[in-house]
């Protein structure tokens, strides 16, 4: 199975089961999903998913820059990149990627 169809698989499986989990499908499309999260599991249930998608989200934004910043310092160490100068340490390459 190639990474596309893994990736579309990740991406509808849990939509599927968001869908089906819904107690009113009219309530469903009008409503958030912390309406299925609640309903499911609870208030606490829902904080706790809630706090769990912003940690993700935070972890997905750090990998994302430091995947960025060794992109930028492999092509400054090779020399292969306009801002080759300025990236020659990977420190300096990922504060300017976290910087923009």
């Amino acid at each position: 199975m190639t990474s596309a169809y893994m990736g579309m698989l990740f991406q509808i499986l849990p939509l599927a089961a968001v869908m089906l989990a819904a107690p009113s499908p009219g309530k469903f499309l009008s409503a958030q999903f912390t309406y299925v999260v609640e309903s499911v599991i609870g208030p606490t249930g829902n904080v706790i998913v809630t706090v769990r998608i912003l940690f993700a989200i935070f972890a997905a934004v750090q990998s994302i820059i430091l995947i960025d910043g060794r992109i930028l310092y492999t092509t400054g160490a090779t020399g292969r990149g306009p801002w080759a100068p300025m990236t020659r340490s990977p420190g300096s390459a990922t504060g300017m990627v976290a910087r923009g």
